[in-house]
């Protein structure tokens, strides 16, 4: 599995440095120029040291560092959520447009894989930031100043997917955040999405600007979950115990049922 997922790294790497170079128009060959010419400057060998650690923690050890990134109180977890939701339906509608103009002008029923990921590239460099800042205002998240919302964005998504779970007592083994599990089906769903709207299919809401309201896009239909764990403190001991607390959409599908 190692020289597998080293070979995805790679290609991954080697995609970026494509897309910097196609940014900033350069050329591979004097992207590599410039690396060896600051390879010895402090800042650049702190960013090596780093991305090094980070491959070694990621590839040899299997076990990343909790990143403890100082984020501003009101980008919870929860509001990270949202917030990524909410650019992702910027995205997808603004997708949505692009291939509708594409089957209109041309008479076809769909467009191919490979001219989406062309409208995707663009919306991305064109449009995403800007989705970014505007979805940080819209929940009343106030970045500090000079900072990129896309760069504090990735502070708050690297905190937040290493931190652990639940507190554990000393010697016993980290319960990672199931949080990043719950990004990534956002994205899965983002992705089904999307070849939805390949195909030509409309899909609801899709034609209303996302930027007007703060409301979920996309909900995760819980009507079927039972319910989840909730860990709590007990007033009369102190202990922590756990409970199962009821889905409130659960209750009322099964309120319906009956």
């Amino acid at each position: 599995m190692q020289p597998v997922f080293e070979d995805k790294v790679k290609k991954y790497t080697d995609a970026r440095d494509q897309t910097i170079c196609k940014r900033l128009g350069l050329t591979p060959a004097l992207l590599e120029q410039w690396i060896s010419q600051y390879s010895t400057d402090p800042k650049v060998k702190e960013v090596l040291k780093n991305i090094e650690d980070l491959e070694d923690q990621a590839i040899k050890k299997h076990s990343i560092k909790e990143m403890h990134y100082e984020i501003v109180p009101a980008l919870t977890r929860e509001v990270y959520v949202q917030i990524s939701r909410k650019i992702l339906a910027c995205i997808r509608h603004e997708t949505f447009n692009k291939v509708q103009e594409t089957i209109k002008r041309e008479g076809r029923a769909q467009i191919t894989n490979e001219e989406l990921d062309e409208i995707l590239d663009k919306v991305g460099e064109q449009k995403q930031e800007g989705y970014r800042a505007a979805a940080l205002k819209l929940y009343g998240v106030d970045i500090p100043e000079g900072q990129i919302a896309k760069r504090y964005l990735q502070k708050a998504y690297l905190k937040y997917s290493t931190i652990s779970s639940l507190p554990v007592q000393p010697g016993q083994p980290v319960a990672r955040s199931k949080w990043n599990e719950q990004i990534q089906h956002e994205q899965k769903q983002h992705a089904e999405l999307l070849e939805k709207i390949r195909q030509g299919e409309r899909i609801a809401g899709i034609e209303k600007d996302p930027l007007e309201t703060a409301e979920q896009d996309v909900v995760t239909d819980y009507s079927m979950v039972p319910g989840f764990i909730q860990r709590e403190k007990s007033v009369i001991s102190g202990e922590d115990k756990l409970r199962i607390q009821p889905h409130a959409s659960s209750i009322s599908a099964v309120n319906k049922m009956l």
